[in-house]
């Protein structure tokens, strides 16, 4: 009896889910098989593999053969690759360096070259670029801005706290000029009707004066003749 790995279709119609089971390759793909050995759901990103090493390895020991599909999925995973190395003698502690080993020393498989772009291709890529471009210019500049802006007014706010306490002292100066100057107006207010009341007695003075000097010249010009 020949046996194939293969997968059995499970699920809902357009939504299929696979099992990976060992089977007579005499019977129908969805028919009868001998052990489920794993599963495949091809709806997840990335696609869902799970499948038991043991049991896998047990039949591919004893002449199994996957499926083409079976095969690329099994790839997939490396377990085609880690019964390999199990058989060449590793024992299973080393497999993974083994298989880490491997992949290191293998080329970076060189990116495709692209084909010939139309007019229309090329002038949209480019328009796409320009656009690019200039968003990234616009950004730098908003942000060159914003920087200037921010720069000014930290500069306005320090300018503010130093003229702070200049302004306090002027207005602690003024404050202790506005009792001198109450005083100052307080005695001038004093001294203005003394002023006036010692400019009015000289005045006075000053006029009794001048009488009394007119009185004597009077007398004297009376005694003149009686003299004769």
């Amino acid at each position: 009896m020949a046996v194939k790995i293969r997968l059995r279709r499970m699920g809902a119609k357009k939504r299929p889910f696979y099992r990976i089971v060992a089977a007579d390759e005499r019977f129908p793909r969805d028919g009868r098989f001998i052990e489920i050995l794993g599963y495949y759901n091809p709806l997840t990103d990335p696609p869902e593999i799970k499948v038991d090493e043991d049991k896998l390895f047990k039949w591919f020991d004893n002449g199994a053969k996957p499926s083409n599909n079976t095969r690329d999925i099994l790839k997939t995973v490396h377990l085609i690759e880690k019964w390999q190395i199990l058989r060449s003698g590793v024992s299973i502690a080393q497999v993974d360096a083994v298989i880490a080993e491997r992949r290191a020393k293998q080329p970076k498989p060189k990116e495709k070259a692209k084909g010939k772009l139309s007019k229309k291709a090329v002038a949209a890529e480019k328009t796409a670029e320009e656009a690019k471009a200039k968003e990234a210019e616009e950004a730098a500049k908003a942000a060159e801005e914003a920087k200037v802006k921010e720069a000014e007014e930290a500069t306005k706010a320090a300018e503010e706290t130093a003229k702070a306490p200049e302004e306090a002292t002027k207005a602690a100066e003024e404050t202790v000029k506005a009792p001198e100057e109450a005083t100052k107006a307080a005695e001038e207010t004093v001294k203005t009707p003394e002023e006036e009341k010692t400019k009015t007695a000289e005045g006075a003075a000053d006029e009794a004066t001048s009488d009394a000097g007119e009185n004597t010249e009077s007398a004297g010009d009376a005694e003149a003749p009686s003299g004769k």
